[in-house]
């Protein structure tokens, strides 16, 4: 606030001074710090108000990130969204954040605190401030450009690319940046402990690539775990319709990504892939074999004749989070040991969570000691095969697709420790074979006493749960149709469902060789 001087003047009286009161807005700026070390842990942030004013300023505050993020793998940062106040007379409040230090080797990652105004400042004035995290991680930064490798070329950049990962990798934890753009690579191998940063890239896979060819590779050898490996930002074309017959199966092999560790030394290779694009290929988008221990982030996948993620390695583990599948056909999810880890172990350890699976072909298996937790898999169609006989599988909040039962699909085998928590499960007349009138009577859930998975079966009878389930009818079912929730035999294994409902339509919970089914209101 200001004041300032004029002159009145009344007629037949004269003039004399009255101080005139001038009304400036208040403004907040941010005195820092507004550059932070990924180790800083607790930091406050200094807010200041640009003079004090007679009664409380209020503003909302919320934290979000540009190249930061505050979720999968692990946080950059934390603050919850909340009040700042400046009480009377006050120009000075702070706003608390959390820094998370992880060991991925990175660039500085920025984020962003947005300030809204509440009481006491007009609508128009919220803040915007920028801040950064130092990364404490990474060796040097290597610009892919000062090796030739540049966007919009014809040619294939992979060798030149290959220098360039070769040269981070011998500096320790380095990090290669692309600039943005379309480039051809045809394969590379990233090194573990190396950072490949791609924001913006897309690389296009070279028409009739040869049938085995993986385009992004990272194994790891030696009997240690693997330093942290780090791909963000890229996008991978695979040209599917440009690399010839797809007839018997030929290309299945020509994935993607492809990450293994050394099942003969026991070493686990570890890995983060983060907002990656992945479309149009012959063969799965990500494959995670043997001994690894790998992230994925926000992925998004579509139109792959196999699957978005297939992971086939024993001794693994896996956490998939934010993953986005869509498809005409392919684009699936396969969780299943088939490459035997370090001491031959079978077992995997899976995490989802916010999964969509646009075009159905879910399969998950779990051999003796894996373990497979699932958080909102969201299917649109089926079908779904689950094949549990020796390890658990945890399935919440979820909707499952199933459909009629085959050889290979749409069905539950020996499930040895399976609960299915508050989920919605929708039978259909979806099959990879022609239906019939035969088939019009059939079993959302359809058990049997074999199964396709790996590794050697649990011992005694098994446990299937559905717990607060609700069991509902695709709009391909005829009201014609017989249809029962669960149905089959899967010798000696128990089927308790614990609450729930059942649709209008459906014949009843159980069919009558359901023997060992029992129902808990």
């Amino acid at each position: 606030m200001k004041r300032r001087w004029v002159w009145l003047c009344v007629l037949g009286v004269g003039c004399e001074p009255m101080r005139e009161v001038v009304f400036e807005p208040l403004t907040v700026t941010a005195e820092g710090p507004l550059r932070v070390d990924e180790s800083a842990g607790v930091v406050d942030l200094l807010l200041r108000l640009s003079a004090p004013a007679a009664h409380d300023v209020v503003m909302g505050y919320r934290l979000i990130g540009i190249e930061a993020q505050n979720g999968c793998p692990v946080a950059d940062f934390e603050a919850a969204e909340g009040r700042v106040v400046w009480p009377p007379g006050s120009t000075e409040a702070s706003v608390r954040l959390w820094i998370r230090d992880d060991d991925l080797a990175e660039l500085d990652e920025r984020l962003a605190l947005v300030l809204d105004p509440i009481d006491g400042l007009p609508q128009s004035s919220g803040a915007h401030f920028e801040l950064s995290i130092a990364d404490d991680d990474r060796t040097g930064i290597i610009h892919a450009s000062d090796f030739g490798v540049l966007p919009g070329r014809a040619s294939d950049q992979s060798a030149d690319l290959g220098r360039a990962l070769d040269a981070a990798a011998d500096q320790g934890r380095g990090v290669v940046v692309m600039a943005p753009g379309d480039y051809e690579i045809a394969s590379v191998e990233v090194r573990p402990g190396t950072t490949l940063s791609a924001r913006g890239v897309r690389w296009r896979r070279p028409p009739a690539s040869p049938e085995d060819r993986i385009t992004l590779s990272i194994a790891h050898q030696g009997s240690a775990a693997s330093a942290a490996t780090l791909v963000e930002g890229l996008a991978i074309d695979g040209r599917r319709e440009q690399q010839g017959p797809y007839r018997d199966h030929e290309r299945q092999e020509a994935h993607l990504i492809r990450l293994q560790g050394d099942w003969a030394g026991g070493g686990r290779v570890r890995a983060t892939l983060e907002q990656l694009s992945l479309f149009s290929g012959t063969g799965s988008g990500v494959v995670v074999g043997p001994d690894a221990d790998v992230t994925v982030c926000a992925l998004s996948a579509s139109e792959l004749w196999r699957d978005a993620v297939t992971v086939i390695g024993g001794a693994t583990r896996v956490l998939l989070s934010g993953v986005e599948a869509a498809a005409t056909e392919g684009t699936g999810l396969w969780i299943g040991p088939r490459a035997p880890g370090f001491e031959g172990s079978l077992a995997t350890e899976v995490d989802l969570e916010d999964v969509q699976v646009g075009a159905g072909d879910v399969e998950i298996e779990a051999a003796s000691g894996s373990r497979v937790t699932v958080q909102r898999l969201t299917m649109t169609q089926a079908p779904l095969r689950l094949d549990a006989p020796g390890g658990s599988v945890r399935i919440s909040d979820s909707v499952l697709m199933l459909g009629l039962a085959s050889p290979e699909h749409d069905y539950w085998g020996s499930p040895d420790d399976v609960q299915i928590v508050n989920s919605t499960l929708v039978a259909t007349e979806s099959s990879e074979e022609a239906v019939t009138e035969a088939d019009r009577s059939f079993s959302a859930v359809t058990l049997r006493a074999e199964s396709l998975a790996e590794g050697t079966p649990a011992s005694g009878g098994g446990l299937l749960v559905f717990d607060g389930c609700r069991f509902e009818l695709g709009a391909d079912v005829e009201p014609s149709d017989v249809v029962h929730a669960i149905g089959g035999d899967a010798a000696g294994v128990a089927v308790e469902v614990r609450g729930g409902s059942l649709a209008t339509g459906y014949a009843g919970w159980f069919s009558p060789d359901c023997t060992s089914c029992t129902r808990t209101p």
